[in-house]
Parts: structure tokens; C-alpha cells; sequence
């Protein structure tokens, strides 16, 4: 007597296969939907990845540009600048020239400035206020304003006022060597 089997080996082979490939399939889109019912949903979070992943690209792109234009701007600037009260007859004041781009040379030069003082008023009406300028009404102050530098250069001083006066407004312009045009020029009012 002869046992056999319905299906040959083979076969049986592949209807297991194919049973495997249901099950794992079912699995999966189970897995899938426990996920998405679970509140985490892979095809969204892959569809976010791929959108910030772009707008890196672009916001790189637009960093590269911008620094490109950053270094071609050669040119003198005034930073900062800032004017305040030291004593009763004197105010201090701070600046920062920069020059933008990759120079060769240094730049030489002077600054000038335009401070406009009002005196106090002795219970009458306001005097006019007065304007000086430095180097040229105080020469002790040249020194202190001369330019000579690559990148930047940080310039602080003092300015002599009558006693009790109050600086109102200050103009700071960085002149090149022979050149009666100023470069840069950078304007302070004092409330």
C-alpha cells in the first residue's frame, strides 16, 4: 500500500509561501493602521521630513547668497555710537568703524565730529545752543580721532562742554586721506 500526498512538495512549498506572504502582509497593514489609529502616522511624519529637509536646502541657499553679497560690500561703516555723560564739564563718547568685504590695503584717515551743546538755562529763556567740532575747536581731541586700520577700529574720547551744558545731537564723519568727501557718516540725537 502506497501513501501519498495530494499535492506534490513543490507545490506545497509554494501555497506555504504564499500563506507566509498573506500573513506578513496582514501584519504589516495591521501594524500600519495600529499606527495611524495610535496617533503616529509614518507616511505624514516622511512627508515633513521631506518638506523641512527642502526648506534647509533653500534656507542654505539663500545663507550662501547672502554671505556672498556680505563680502562684496567693501565699504566704510559706523557701527556704533554712543555719547554720555563723564563729569559736569565733559562727555564720552564710543564708536566702531568696520569695513566690510576683504580689503588689501589699510585704510587711513580721520573722523570728525559735530556736537551740538545747549547750555543750561538760568531760569530765562533757552540759550542757542552752540555747535563744536572736533578736532578743529578742541586740536587736544585729534589724535584720539585718527584712522588707521584693516577691518575695524574702535575709537573713544572725550568732549570738553562748558560746565552744566548738555550735548543734544552728535554727527561723526570718517574721511580718507585727501579725500574731502566723507566715506561714512553716522548722525546722534539725544533726547
Amino acid at each position: 500500500m502506497a501513501v501519498r500526498s495530494r499535492l506534490p512538495w513543490p507545490w506545497r512549498a509554494v501555497a506555504g509561501t504564499c500563506v507566509l506572504v498573506v500573513v506578513a502582509g496582514m501584519w504589516w497593514w495591521g501594524f500600519d493602521f495600529g499606527q495611524i489609529f495610535g496617533g503616529f502616522n509614518r507616511k505624514e511624519i516622511e512627508a515633513r521630513i521631506v518638506a523641512v529637509e527642502g526648506e534647509n536646502a533653500a534656507l542654505r541657499k539663500e545663507n550662501a547668497q547672502l554671505q556672498a553679497k556680505t563680502m562684496q560690500q567693501v565699504g566704510l561703516s559706523i557701527q556704533r555710537l554712543s555719547v554720555e555723560r563723564e563729569r559736569e564739564d565733559a562727555w564720552r563718547y564710543h564708536l566702531l568703524l568696520v569695513r566690510g568685504g576683504n580689503p588689501k590695503e589699510e585704510f587711513v584717515g580721520q573722523v570728525t565730529l559735530q556736537v551740538t551743546v545747549q547750555p543750561v538755562a538760568a531760569g530765562g529763556p533757552s540759550p542757542r545752543p552752540t555747535i563744536l567740532t572736533l578736532p578743529d575747536d578742541q586740536p587736544g581731541a585729534g589724535p584720539a580721532l585718527g584712522l588707521k586700520f584693516k577691518y575695524y577700529q574702535r575709537l573713544e574720547g572725550t568732549i570738553a562742554v562748558p560746565s552744566g551744558s548738555v550735548v543734544r545731537a552728535v554727527t561723526v564723519r570718517a574721511f580718507e586721506s585727501g579725500q574731502s568727501v566723507p566715506r561714512a557718516t553716522r548722525n546722534l540725537v539725544i533726547p
